[in-house]
């Protein structure tokens, strides 16, 4: 068991690395300037297919970084101390985001290529396991949270981090099988919500029934 004041700077610790992978991702765009000169149209250099396709790459980085670690932060937000399970899942985690950067960098190039996709959706896989790994731990140790944290309905936050892990593994499968649906198949995560509340509803009837 650790203390509140080691917990606050190990998160600190790991807000720093996602804060460096998300900054990492814009250094494509960055490079594409190196032998820019004013020759060229600003406008047919902003709008070339290359820069749309780095542009597409960092948007959707971004975004899939940014919510991982909101899922995270909310995971912790009501623990005061840790042991060594959370630390070696969160690090764990935390080599996801770092290394997502760079099949980010992959599809840029290989956009249509089965094995740059895969690569990156099994990225997301990983990082998305381990926040539902993490999210299970943290519901079977009550002796981690604050006091008065309401432990029971933490189990709640199992379910969409299970539903987004189990919607990648589908995702993954159909982006690298079916090639005519390549990234469309992302749009299933839309689901997320609708099948996260179908579970706790069914988590919920199946327990009063049980009670």
């Amino acid at each position: 068991m650790r203390t509140p004041l080691s917990l606050d700077r190990y998160l600190t610790f790991i807000d720093a690395i996602v804060a460096i992978a998300v900054t990492l991702l814009i250094l494509p765009l960055v490079e594409m300037t190196s032998n820019l000169t004013s020759d060229e149209p600003f406008s047919e250099f902003v709008l070339s297919t290359e820069a749309i396709t780095k542009y597409g790459s960092f948007v959707l980085s971004f975004v899939v970084i940014f919510r991982f670690w909101r899922v995270h932060h909310r995971l912790l937000e009501p623990i005061e101390s840790y042991d060594s399970v959370l630390v070696g899942i969160t690090m764990v985690w935390a080599m996801t985001i770092v290394f997502l950067p760079y099949p980010t960098a992959l599809i840029e190039i290989y956009d249509t290529d089965p094995g740059a996709r895969g690569l990156y959706l099994v990225t997301l896989v990983i990082s998305s396991g381990c926040l539902t790994a993490l999210s299970a731990y943290l519901a079977r140790r009550p002796a981690l949270f604050k006091e008065g944290a309401d432990v029971e309905a933490y189990g709640d936050r199992i379910v969409p981090s299970a539903v987004s892990t189990f919607l990648l593994v589908a995702i993954s499968l159909i982006a690298v099988v079916v090639k005519q649906i390549n990234w469309g198949a992302l749009l299933l995560l839309l689901l997320t919500g609708v099948l996260t509340r179908l579970v706790n509803r069914w988590r919920h009837r199946r327990t009063n029934a049980s009670g």
